[in-house]
C-alpha cells in the first residue's frame, strides 16, 4: 500500500507478485489480474556534494515464448475460458498452463473450493410388508318359491243377460252425463225480475224471507224506500234480479232513476234461518260483482287465492289466482263450510276473495 511521506517513485515499475506484470508505482492493484500489490518504495541515497547518486535502471524482462495454442484455454484454478494467446487468466490472474505443485495441492484446492460436509450414505434394510387379502364374501342366493296362479275364466253369460246389462248401463250413464255437462255445479236459477218480485201490498214483504231481509238492508244503506212499482220521477228501490243457489241467494236492487246505482245483498241460510252475509254492495249499473254471468276481480293483496275443485274446503286446490286477476263467474252461489262459493272457469272460489276490501 502507498505510505504517506514516501519519496516520489512514479517511474519505478512494480511487478505483480502473482502474474509479474509491471505496474506503475502509484498502483495499488495489478492492472492485469487485480491482485493487491506489495508496494515498497526504493530507498535513495542521500546526495552529497562530492558524489552524485547512481540510479540503476531495471533490467527488462525477457519476453516469454508464445505458446502454440489453437483453441480457447481454460484456467486450471477457476475454470474460466481465455483466448489462445493469453498467458494469465483474465478472471483470477493465475498463470495459464500446468499448475504448480503448491497451487495444485489438495490442501490449496480445498481452500479455494471451501469445506464441504459429506455425510455417509445410510441404507435402510429392505422391509417386505405382509400382503393383506380380504376374504371373499359370497352373497347367499335367494330363490323365490314358484307360485302357480290359478287360471281365471270368465263365466259364460247368456245373450239375454248381456243385453239387459247393456240397457241398465245406458240408463245409469245418461243421467251421469247430463249432470257432468253442467260442469258439476248446482244449477243457479237466474229468474226474470217479474217472476220473483215479493208479493206485497206495496212496501212490505214476508217477514223472515230473503227479500224482506235484503230490502231492510238496502234501505238502511241507501236511505230510499222500497216499492213494488216505482215511477220514473221519484227515487225508490226495486228488485231487478235474484239468483237462487244452494242455501244462498243474491238479490239485485236498482234506484229506478237516471244516474242511479245498483245494490246487491248476499244472503245465506244457517240452521233454517236466512241471514245477511257481510254488507250491501253498491256500484254503477252492471258493475256490481260477483254475480252469475258477470266478470269479477280477485282481491288478495300480495298473495294468491286458492281455487278448489268443489264448493268445499275439502275440495282439492286446482289453481291459485293472484291479486288483480279477472275471472268470469258462471255458477253459484253455494253456502258450505261457513263460506259462500262461486263457480268460475277455473273452479270454485270463496266469496271473500272476489269482494274488494
Amino acid at each position: 500500500m502507498l505510505k504517506m511521506g514516501a519519496s516520489k517513485t512514479i517511474g519505478t515499475p512494480v511487478r505483480c507478485p502473482s502474474c509479474r506484470h509491471p505496474n506503475l508505482a502509484i498502483d495499488i492493484w495489478c492492472e492485469r489480474c487485480g491482485t493487491p500489490l506489495d508496494w515498497k518504495p526504493i530507498q535513495t541515497r542521500a546526495v552529497t556534494p562530492r558524489r552524485a547518486p547512481v540510479i540503476s535502471a531495471p533490467k527488462p524482462q525477457p519476453m516469454a515464448t508464445p505458446r502454440e495454442v489453437t483453441g480457447p484455454q481454460y484456467c486450471w484454478s477457476c475454470g474460466a475460458p481465455n483466448r489462445a494467446g493469453d498467458y494469465f487468466c483474465g478472471s483470477c490472474g493465475r498463470e495459464l498452463g500446468v499448475p504448480s505443485p503448491a497451487a495444485g495441492s489438495p490442501r490449496n484446492r480445498r481452500r479455494r473450493q471451501g469445506f464441504r460436509w459429506r455425510f455417509p450414505e445410510l441404507a435402510l434394510p429392505a422391509t417386505a410388508l405382509p400382503q393383506l387379502r380380504m376374504p371373499r364374501w359370497q352373497a347367499p342366493q335367494w330363490r323365490l318359491p314358484a307360485v302357480s296362479m290359478p287360471r281365471l275364466q270368465a263365466p259364460r253369460v247368456p245373450p239375454t243377460v248381456a243385453v239387459a246389462g247393456l240397457v241398465l248401463a245406458v240408463l245409469v250413464l245418461v243421467p251421469l252425463v247430463h249432470l257432468v255437462s253442467g260442469a258439476g255445479r248446482p244449477a243457479a236459477a237466474q229468474r226474470p225480475p217479474a217472476a220473483h218480485l215479493p208479493t206485497t201490498n206495496g212496501t212490505q214483504a214476508k217477514a223472515g224471507s230473503p227479500q224482506a231481509i235484503a230490502i231492510a238492508a238496502v234501505q238502511g244503506k241507501t236511505g230510499l224506500k222500497y216499492s213494488n212499482a216505482c215511477s220514473g220521477t221519484a227515487a225508490c228501490l226495486s228488485i231487478t234480479a235474484q239468483t237462487v243457489g244452494q242455501a244462498a241467494e243474491a238479490i239485485v236492487f236498482s234506484t229506478a232513476r237516471s244516474g242511479g246505482r245498483q245494490c246487491v245483498s248476499y244472503l245465506v241460510q244457517k240452521n233454517g234461518a236466512w241471514q245477511l252475509l257481510g254488507t250491501v254492495l253498491c256500484a254503477l249499473p252492471n258493475q256490481v260483482s260477483p254475480l252469475v254471468g258477470h266478470d269479477a276481480t280477485v282481491h288478495v293483496p300480495g298473495n294468491c287465492a286458492n281455487v278448489h275443485a268443489s264448493a268445499s274446503l275439502q275440495g282439492g286446490v286446482v289453481a291459485c289466482l293472484y291479486d288483480g286477476t279477472t275471472i268470469h263467474v258462471d255458477g253459484g252461489p253455494v253456502y258450505a263450510d261457513g263460506f259462500l262459493w262461486w263457480h268460475t272457469s277455473k273452479g270454485w272460489m270463496a266469496h271473500d276473495f272476489l269482494v274488494a276490501p
